[in-house]
C-alpha cells in the first residue's frame, strides 16, 4: 500500500532521492546510459571513418562537412540533448518508484516515445534555454579565438592572459545563468511527464509550482552539480593513468595523441550516468511537494484510496472525449 503523502523539507527531499536512487539504481543507470552508450557509438564511427576514409578521392568539400558535422555530433551539443530528452523518463520513473509501485527502463523509454513528437519538442526547449543560450551568450568559440588571437598580437602573450579573467568570469556567469534556467523551467518536465500537458502548458505548470521553492531546488541541482564535477575528476585521473600506462606498455607515444582526442569524453559519461538521475529524481520529489503544499494533492490521494471520489466514465466511441483521446496522445 502506498505510504501517506506529506510535506517535506529540503534535507527530507534529498535523503529520499538518494534514498529512490539506491534501491533502483539499474533502472536509472540504465536510462542515463542511454545517452552515454549513443555518444560512444558515434565516436567510434566518427575514428573509424576519419582513420580508414574519407579516401582523398572524395571532394574536399565533402570532406570539410563530414568532418565538421563529425565534431557537432560528438561534441556536447548533442549529448546535452539527448540526457535532455531522457529527463521524462527518469521522471517517470522516480514517479512510479515514489508512489511505491514498480517500473522498468522499457516502460518508462515507451512512456516517452508514445508522445514523442512532445518529447522532442520539450527536449528541444530545454535544450535551448538549458545549453545553448547560455553558450551562445557567453563563450562564442569564434569570438573567443579570434579575441586571444588579436591580444596576442597586439598586447604580447603576457598583457593577453588578461583574457583568462575575462573568460572565467564568462565562464561564471554561464554557470549562474543555467542554474537560473535549470531551476526555473525543470518543475515543467515533470508537469510534461505527469500531467500529460502539451510542452506550452507544461511550461506554465511548472513556472507556477517551482514559486516559493525555487531556492530549494537551486540546492538540489547545486549538489548534483558539484557530485558530477567531483567525480568527473576523479574518473579523468583515473583514465590518464590507465592511458599513460597503456602507452608505457605498447612503447607507441603517438598512440596517446590519436586515441586522447575520442576518448576523453569517457570521464564526463561516466560521470553523467551516475549523476544525471538524481537531480530529475529531486525534481520530481518538489513537484509532489508543491503539488502537496498548493493543491492538496496528499488529502486528493487519500480520498482516492477511500474510494471517495467518483470513478470516471469510460467514454464510449461516439463521444468527443473518446475521438479526441488518440490525438492526445500524439502531442
Amino acid at each position: 500500500m502506498t505510504a501517506p503523502l506529506r510535506p517535506m523539507n529540503l534535507g527530507e527531499i534529498l535523503d529520499r532521492t538518494f534514498q529512490i536512487y539506491r534501491s533502483r539504481f539499474l533502472v536509472f543507470a540504465g536510462i542515463a546510459a542511454l545517452p552515454a552508450l549513443a555518444m560512444i557509438g558515434i565516436n567510434f564511427i566518427v575514428y573509424l571513418l576519419e582513420e580508414l576514409g574519407p579516401q582523398p578521392t572524395i571532394p574536399f568539400g565533402f570532406r570539410t562537412a563530414f568532418h565538421e558535422t563529425g565534431l557537432w555530433l560528438t561534441s556536447v551539443n548533442f549529448e546535452s540533448y539527448l540526457y535532455c530528452l531522457i529527463a521524462p523518463a527518469l521522471t517517470y520513473a522516480a514517479s512510479r518508484f515514489f508512489m511505491e509501485e514498480e517500473s522498468t527502463i522499457e516502460a518508462a523509454v515507451l512512456w516517452c516515445i508514445a508522445r514523442w513528437r512532445s518529447c522532442l519538442a520539450m527536449a528541444a526547449v530545454l535544450w535551448v534555454a538549458l545549453y545553448l543560450l547560455p553558450a551562445v551568450l557567453t563563450d562564442p568559440p569564434f569570438v573567443r579565438r579570434a579575441s586571444y588571437s588579436a591580444a596576442v598580437t597586439l598586447m604580447g602573450s603576457e598583457r593577453a592572459q588578461f583574457l583568462q579573467l575575462g573568460a572565467m568570469f564568462l565562464f561564471i556567469v554561464r554557470w549562474v545563468a543555467e542554474a537560473l534556467l535549470g531551476v526555473a523551467l525543470s518543475p515543467s518536465v515533470p508537469a510534461w511527464t505527469l500531467e500529460d500537458l502539451p510542452v506550452n502548458s507544461a511550461l506554465r505548470r511548472g513556472w507556477t509550482l517551482a514559486r516559493g521553492s525555487r531556492l530549494r531546488i537551486f540546492a538540489a541541482w547545486f549538489l548534483a552539480a558539484a557530485l558530477k564535477l567531483i567525480l568527473y575528476l576523479i574518473f579523468l585521473i583515473v583514465f590518464g593513468l590507465i592511458l599513460w600506462i597503456v602507452v608505457r606498455i605498447s612503447n607507441r607515444p603517438d598512440l596517446y595523441e590519436r586515441s586522447y582526442r575520442y576518448l576523453d569524453s569517457l570521464p564526463v559519461q561516466a560521470a553523467s550516468i551516475l549523476v544525471a538521475p538524481l537531480f530529475p529524481i529531486a525534481i520530481t520529489l518538489f513537484y509532489y511537494d508543491q503539488r502537496i503544499r498548493l493543491e492538496g494533492y496528499d488529502i486528493e490521494r487519500m480520498m482516492d484510496a477511500a474510494g471517495m471520489n467518483a470513478p470516471e466514465l469510460s467514454p464510449t466511441e461516439d463521444s468527443p472525449i473518446a475521438s479526441a483521446a488518440p490525438e492526445e496522445v500524439q502531442q
